[in-house]
């Protein structure tokens, strides 16, 4: 494995190949971080980073850059508890007693265990996304997400991270708010994950809007352009000429996904006495979306076949589409001409782009409508990226 490599006061090292990534971690200097602490998943990309001195002169090597996905739910638990229930003797190590996918989360500034991700819907008490509240950025819940992301990818005991996140537009145009995310997130945590013991020193760099990556990393183009960034609680829609954000064009409202999912939910439950979990109907969408074949639910009423759920499906995008589609009529200002005659391109992004984007491509049907690949990823990974441009621009933005 040959590490990728960057210079630092005009040197070039060479390659080196370490002999395993654990040690490779162990060694690193610091962390680059960038995290989207969503309201349906949050996602992190983390890369390794060894300086090395020589001759005076400082030479930084990059790692392997990691990543990971998981729902943004959190519910507390009694680990011990878990371990009775499930057949183990008091005092089993965790890694016997969990799933690989199951994450529990021990800080001192709670006095409860803390189960976040997919097993907090199945095993944790009082769990919650804190989907509508503001609070959900600059409080404990985005702080227990980002410990758990940064302690699933950072496997050492002892780490700086150099953190980058972001907010919706309609929090990050709010004064104040920037500097709360910041406040909270930064700090030295002592916590454990899965009884592992950690002590992370975590840095902030800078809060970013969502949505504004995909304007980034799509060809620059000089004209009018939007990014639309479906969310699983709000929709941000960015308006732009070339890569500078027009801030009185910009919009974002409460129209997100995770509306679909409650509703489908729901009607599930009222109409064929069926309780589907947040997770599964996470899953049937983006079965839905992949094209893929639709397993069958039997309820109390009825058997659900493929063309029963797709149905289902199809009608309540349909239903959510329309104000999506009224909202963005009014921010493009057509006047009478089509609403995408005057606009260059349209990128979508977040995890609702693949639900909604025949919906915008019909709509907006005199413009370059684009997806790109792993569209629900492009915030974090700006995030990521941007920790080494805030670097080059200020050469002393991580010096505490």
């Amino acid at each position: 494995m040959v590490i990728n490599e960057t210079t630092v006061n005009g040197t070039t090292p060479v390659s080196k190949q370490p002999s395993s990534s654990h040690m490779l971690a162990g060694q690193a200097t610091y962390w680059e971080v960038g995290i989207d602490v969503g309201s349906d998943f949050s996602i992190a990309f983390a890369t390794p980073v060894f300086v090395t001195s020589e001759h005076e002169r400082d030479t930084s090597y990059r790692g392997v850059t990691l990543y990971h996905k998981l729902p943004s739910i959190i519910g507390d638990i009694a680990f011990d508890e878990l371990v009775v229930a499930r057949g183990w003797l008091e005092g089993t190590p965790y890694r016997k007693v969990l799933k690989d996918d199951e994450f529990i989360l021990k800080t001192t500034f709670k006095k409860t265990d803390r189960v976040v991700g997919r097993w907090a819907e199945i095993e944790g008490k009082n769990w919650s996304a804190a989907k509508g509240l503001a609070e959900r950025y600059w409080g404990p819940h985005a702080r227990e997400i980002v410990l758990t992301l940064l302690g699933i990818l950072i496997p050492v005991p002892q780490a700086t991270i150099r953190l980058v996140t972001g907010l919706p537009f309609s929090l990050y145009a709010q004064p104040g708010s920037r500097e709360r995310v910041k406040e909270n997130l930064e700090g030295v945590y002592l916590f454990s994950l899965n009884g592992e013991q950690k002590e992370f020193t975590v840095l902030v760099g800078t809060v970013v809007m969502e949505g504004y990556a995909a304007l980034v990393y799509q060809p620059e183009i000089d004209g009018e352009q939007v990014s639309i960034d479906f969310g699983g609680r709000t929709v941000n829609f960015i308006y732009a000429l070339g890569t500078t954000i027009i801030h009185n064009r910009c919009f974002c409202e409460e129209m997100g996904i995770g509306q679909i999912h409650e509703v489908i939910i729901k009607r599930l439950r009222r109409k064929y006495e069926y309780a589907m979990k947040l997770s599964e109907c996470r899953d049937l969408l983006m079965r839905y979306t992949s094209g893929a074949i639709l397993p069958a639910i039997d309820t109390p009423k009825k058997r659900l076949e493929d063309a029963d759920l797709r149905k289902l499906i199809e009608d309540e995008i349909t239903t959510h589409w329309t104000p999506i589609e009224m909202r963005i009529g009014q921010a493009l200002n057509a006047e009478g001409a089509d609403m995408s005659s005057t606009i260059k391109r349209v990128t979508l992004n977040g995890g609702g782009a693949y639900i909604y984007q025949h919906k915008v491509r019909a709509s907006l049907t005199h413009t370059t409508v684009v997806l790109p690949d792993g569209a629900q990823d492009q915030n974090a990974q700006y995030y990521h990226d941007l920790v080494v441009q805030l670097e080059r621009s200020k050469a002393d933005i991580w010096r505490k």
